[in-house]
C-alpha cells in the first residue's frame, strides 16, 4: 500500500496488536492507536490518518456514537468499522451512521486485504474514484460497500 496511514481504535490491546501486524504486512503504517473515544479523537486530529479503523464496541461510548463522531469530525476519511456480528442489519446501520466499510472481526483476515486494495486504488489518482476526496456516500459507492457476511 502506497503511504497509507492508519489510526486503530479498539479497547483491547490484543486486537490493536493483531490489526497493526495485519496492516504492517499490507504496507500500511499505523500512525497511532487509541483505546477510548476521547484519546481517539485527540490522536485523529494530531495525526490526520488516511484511514480510521474503529471497533464497534468501545466501553466508554455506547452504540454508534464513536462512528458518528468520526464521520462528523473527519468526513473525508474512510472509516473501517469492525463489528463482532456478521449480521447485515447491524452492518447496514453502521454504513448509514457513517462507516465507509464494515467487516465482522471474524472475517478480518480474509476481508482486510481486499478493502485495503480498494482504498489504495481509490487513492491512486483514478479520476473515477472519490474515496477520501468527496462525501461518504460517494466513498461507499466507489467501494461498492456491502456488509461482509460469509455465514449462512
Amino acid at each position: 500500500m502506497a503511504n497509507l496511514r492508519a489510526l486503530i481504535i479498539d479497547d483491547q490491546a490484543v486486537v490493536r496488536n493483531a490489526l497493526r501486524r495485519l496492516l504492517t504486512a499490507a504496507g500500511v503504517e499505523t500512525v497511532a492507536e487509541a483505546h477510548n473515544l476521547p484519546d481517539a479523537i485527540h490522536k485523529a486530529r494530531k495525526f490526520n490518518p488516511d484511514i480510521v479503523i474503529l471497533d464497534a464496541t468501545l466501553p466508554d461510548s455506547p452504540g454508534l456514537t464513536p462512528l458518528q463522531a468520526f464521520a462528523e469530525i473527519m468526513p473525508q476519511t474512510p472509516i473501517l468499522y469492525l463489528g463482532a456480528d456478521p449480521d447485515t442489519l447491524y452492518a447496514d446501520q453502521a454504513l448509514q451512521a457513517g462507516a465507509t466499510y464494515y467487516i465482522a472481526k471474524e472475517d478480518l483476515d480474509s476481508q482486510l486485504s481486499p478493502f485495503l486494495s480498494q482504498l489504495e486504488q481509490a487513492n491512486s489518482g483514478d479520476s473515477r474514484s472519490t474515496l477520501g476526496r468527496n462525501d461518504r456516500r460517494a466513498q461507499q459507492d466507489t467501494l461498492r460497500i456491502r456488509p461482509i457476511a460469509n455465514h449462512s
